[in-house]
C-alpha cells in the first residue's frame, strides 16, 4: 500500500511540476502551410486559447482527395522560442475515383489522431512546427491504423 502511495505522490509531483512550467506561446495565432502525411501543402492555423492550451486546424489534400483535421493541444515551454506539445483530435477524409486507397470502403472516412511535436518561434514572425503521431480509422476504415508526421511553416502574430 505504501509503495502505491509513493508512486502516486511522485506522479502528482511530476504533473504539478509540468503545470508550473506550462506557458503560453509568444504568439496568439499562426497561419501557414503544413507538409507531410495526408496532404500536398495543407493550409494550417493554430490559435492559442490561453495558458498552455491551443487548437489547430488543417485543411489539405491533393488531386483526388480532401481532408480536414482538428486538434486540441497542450504546449510547454522548453527554452526561448522552443516548445513541445501533445495533442488529440479527429480528421475527416473525402476522395474521388482517381485516389488509390484500398484501406477504406468508399469516399468518406473519419479518424482519431494523436500528436507529439516540437515548435520554434523566431524573434521575427516565423513559426516552425514538426509533429508526429498515430491515426486510427473510426468510421469507414476501422481496420486502418497508421503513423504520420508533418512540418508546418507559419506566419505568427
Amino acid at each position: 500500500m505504501m509503495k502505491g502511495m509513493k508512486k502516486m505522490l511522485v506522479a502528482l509531483a511530476f504533473i504539478a511540476g509540468g503545470i508550473g512550467v506550462a506557458s503560453a506561446q509568444n504568439y496568439n495565432n499562426a497561419l501557414g502551410l503544413r507538409f507531410g502525411s495526408y496532404g500536398d501543402g495543407a493550409l494550417n492555423l493554430k490559435h492559442m486559447l490561453g495558458g498552455s492550451n491551443a487548437i489547430e486546424a488543417t485543411l489539405g489534400g491533393g488531386s483526388h482527395h480532401l481532408y480536414l483535421e482538428g486538434l486540441y493541444e497542450w504546449n510547454w515551454d522548453l527554452s526561448g522560442g522552443l516548445n513541445w506539445y501533445l495533442g488529440a483530435g479527429a480528421g475527416a477524409f473525402m476522395w474521388g475515383d482517381g485516389h488509390n486507397n484500398d484501406k477504406f470502403e468508399d469516399g468518406f472516412a473519419l479518424s482519431a489522431r494523436g500528436v507529439i511535436g516540437l515548435e520554434y518561434t523566431f524573434d521575427f514572425p516565423l513559426n516552425l512546427a514538426l509533429h508526429t503521431g498515430p491515426r486510427i480509422g473510426i468510421i469507414n476504415g476501422p481496420g486502418y491504423a497508421g503513423w504520420g508526421g508533418s512540418l508546418a511553416i507559419r506566419y505568427a502574430w
